[in-house]
């Protein structure tokens, strides 16, 4: 059974074992990586290795923070997110040369970088996959899929997420969020946001048609 119809069918009614609008959603694990084009622009989590030419102290391995920076040696945290390597390079470049390192030539290799995307299904709009930098949150996230369609249950929207290998889920009242009544849940690259709806029930219904009612809620109670 595909992932898709976990995910409806888990949106089909309450869950006892899901929280609803948990304090502490935990954060997400980091998604699989991948190698950088040299047009690739960085992103949060993202790994890359700092060579400065003739200051071997300085070379060495790097990973980007959550919020988009680096700790570098010297010169402190720098901004480096939708930066390609070159311009991170000629950045770093200015930074160390103007107290620094006279003419220093400094390159930038990405070691890994993560898949920065994140699936927004169920009654919006635009389903489909969206790219992130970093976090985001509920409400921007399903604002890019065009907000909930005319079927949509805003009330209800579930989000899975990777925490320590686990497959995790909570439940969230889009419709309090966006009057400001609850907390803008955050939202990483590798969440997956299904918003209810009567197409996430037909969807579940035509599921259920083919497949033992069984082997759905073992399923689904193993995500």
């Amino acid at each position: 059974m595909s992932g898709l119809v976990l995910m409806l069918a888990a949106c089909a009614g309450p869950r006892a074992d899901i929280p609803v609008n948990p304090e502490n959603f935990g954060i997400a694990d980091p998604v699989p990586v991948q190698m950088a084009s040299e047009d690739y622009r960085i992103n949060a989590l993202d790994k890359f290795k700092m060579t400065v030419f003739r200051v071997p102290d300085l070379t060495g391995d790097f990973q980007v923070e959550l919020s988009g920076v680096v700790n570098f040696p010297l010169i402190g945290s720098q901004k480096v997110t939708g930066l390609t390597s070159a311009e991170l390079a000629s950045q770093l470049e200015r930074a160390y040369g103007a107290r620094y390192i006279r003419d220093p030539q400094i390159a930038i290799n990405m070691t890994e970088v993560t898949r920065q995307q994140v699936l927004v299904g169920g009654s919006v709009t635009t389903p489909g996959l969206y790219e992130v930098v970093g976090s985001s949150n509920l409400l921007r996230i399903v604002s890019r899929a065009a907000g909930p369609n005319d079927t949509a249950n805003p009330s209800r929207v579930i989000v899975f997420r990777q925490i320590s290998g686990q497959r995790n889920a909570a439940a969230f009242d889009y419709k309090r969020i966006s009057a400001g009544l609850d907390p803008n849940p955050t939202i990483y690259p590798g969440d997956e946001i299904i918003v209810d709806g009567s197409e996430v029930k037909a969807a579940l219904r035509d599921a259920l048609s083919v497949i033992p009612l069984l082997g759905v809620f073992q399923a689904v109670n193993g995500i």
